[in-house]
């Protein structure tokens, strides 16, 4: 499963799009969890969750900027990924999805070094997917070296999706502004000063606490 390469997302096409853009890390996966735990192994501290105010990690988890690359090297080894928890509910939604006849698209901004653990990831916990895509979502594109195709931010405005599920307020607001489609975004301290934002894209962000609730929003995007 490891050695497939990702299938590229399609760019806009139909006039009503099946597709739903679905990140992963603390939307699928128990990710900063899996972070705390990490630093609390290696720097013996840990930052309760509703701390977590900033998506930046040298922010909310106080790491200087060495100390963040080795951290984030540490968070992308395979070992790490693998131990991951699924969030609860997550696959029973993208199931409900599938049998409706969605098109369930992952669209990650891990590296793709991670591609291999990430399948693994999946196919361990039963995830329902038709594609997954590497996004550059935060600009660390400059240290990625495998060649495995990836897309920048700005191509996610290129495509067509009728749905997005995520926690990154930055990337959830670019969705909603380009794409014009709602945005299912996960409720987490780092993504609820939504101030600065438009009215039109606050109205285009639907928060929501837990997988049922999305399904109860969306039931068929």
């Amino acid at each position: 499963m490891g050695g497939r390469r990702p299938r590229m997302i399609q760019e806009k096409s139909s006039p009503r799009s099946r597709a739903i853009y679905i990140d992963i890390d603390d939307v699928l996966s128990h990710t900063i969890a899996a972070l705390d735990d990490l630093l609390h192994q290696h720097h013996d501290r840990r930052v309760p969750y509703e701390s977590i105010k900033h998506f930046d990690l040298g922010i909310s988890f106080d790491l200087k900027a060495d100390e963040l690359r080795t951290f984030l090297a540490l968070a992308h080894e395979p070992q790490t990924i693998k131990a991951i928890s699924p969030v609860e509910g997550a696959v029973a939604g993208l199931e409900h999805w599938s049998k409706a006849g969605y098109e369930v698209r992952l669209v990650t901004g891990r590296p793709p070094t991670t591609e291999a653990a990430t399948r693994h990831w999946l196919e361990t916990h039963g995830v329902p997917h038709a594609s997954l895509a590497f996004v550059d979502k935060y600009g660390r594109a400059g240290g990625w070296t495998e060649d495995i195709p990836t897309l920048a931010l700005s191509d996610i405005a290129k495509l067509d999706f009728c749905l997005a599920v995520e926690d990154s307020l930055e990337v959830a607001a670019f969705i909603a502004e380009n794409l014009d489609i709602d945005v299912a975004l996960v409720d987490h301290p780092w993504n609820r000063a939504t101030e600065h934002l438009s009215s039109h894209v606050r109205d285009r962000l639907i928060r929501c606490h837990s997988w049922p609730e999305i399904i109860e929003r969306f039931p068929q995007p």
